[in-house]
């Protein structure tokens, strides 16, 4: 699918929904208005289990700048880990777009602080860890 999306170069999970409605769906439909075999070929075509789906739609603020910057607060690069490894990616994403953090995240990514303290309330905090714990090892 081409992405239709000019919010972000790397579109987190919500802008990729959104993108799949504006190219196949009817003009003002959402989510709501589609039958279950709908939902399953868009959650196929974007990458996501129909589970994560109905859950980014439930939630649907796009996330996507406070992820890239939290994973470059723990020097983990999103665009890289999308290359290698897209289910994690979609997993971390979909983890982000559930999050009702944003506040906290965004006060200690301003701060500077991101990295050190996001273990209080980032869903993602032990994700990140096993990945830079990954590619310590493989150093």
């Amino acid at each position: 699918m081409q992405r239709t999306s000019d919010t972000a170069e790397e579109p987190g999970a919500v802008a990729r929904v959104r993108d799949w409605i504006r190219a196949y769906a009817r003009f003002g439909a959402d989510i709501s208005g589609f039958s279950a075999s709908e939902i399953g070929v868009l959650a196929e075509d974007i990458g996501m289990s129909q589970a994560d789906l109905a859950q980014v739609a439930l939630h649907p603020a796009d996330n996507s700048e406070l992820l890239q910057r939290m994973m470059a607060a723990h020097g983990l690069d999103a665009a890289a880990l999308e290359r290698s490894d897209p289910a994690v990616m979609r997993d971390i994403e979909a983890t982000c777009t559930r999050c009702r953090e944003t506040r906290s995240c965004r006060q200690d990514l301003a701060a500077g602080r991101a990295g050190a303290h996001c273990r209080d309330y980032c869903p993602n905090a032990c994700t990140f860890a096993e990945l830079i714990a990954a590619a310590a090892l493989r150093q």
